[in-house]
């Protein structure tokens, strides 16, 4: 993986893959402080946790525990129907269960990705939007 290089620490551009496969290019604006760490190019899901666990795999209940909060939306129109149906996914989730989507690039750097759809979990990190948001986690 290359290294997108840092400009605006608010603002990130990547490509959303599911196991190796591209979904859609996705625009996130920081809801948070900026972020002071290269961004990777792309996220590549390759783990869907139970949603309702959301406050385990974000461990809420560490206040120490470093999260920076993305608001995700497709990059342009054409990415729009691959964005949807990924959101969708993770909403339908699998065997009825609602799922968050882990991606491991920033793990080297001591964090690890989630990408929560808009719901009850996105709420309890202050965000009440309709597009998905991205967390980095510190370890």
């Amino acid at each position: 993986m290359e290294p997108r290089p840092f400009d605006a620490p608010s603002e990130w551009n990547f490509e959303l893959k599911r196991s190796h496969k591209v979904k859609c290019r996705c625009s996130a604006t920081s809801l948070s402080v900026g972020f002071n760490r290269q961004l990777p190019l792309y996220l590549d899901v390759v783990t869907l946790p139970h949603l309702n666990r959301s406050g385990e795999f974000l461990q809420l209940d560490r206040p120490n525990i470093r999260r920076v909060v993305y608001e995700l939306k497709p990059e342009s129109m054409a990415d729009a129907s691959g964005y949807a149906e990924f959101r969708d996914y993770l909403i339908q989730g699998r065997n009825g269960h609602a799922r968050a989507g882990a991606a491991s690039e920033m793990e080297p750097q001591g964090f690890k990705i989630f990408i929560l759809p808009p719901g009850q979990a996105a709420r309890q990190l202050g965000y009440k939007g309709d597009h998905m948001v991205a967390v980095l986690r510190s370890r």
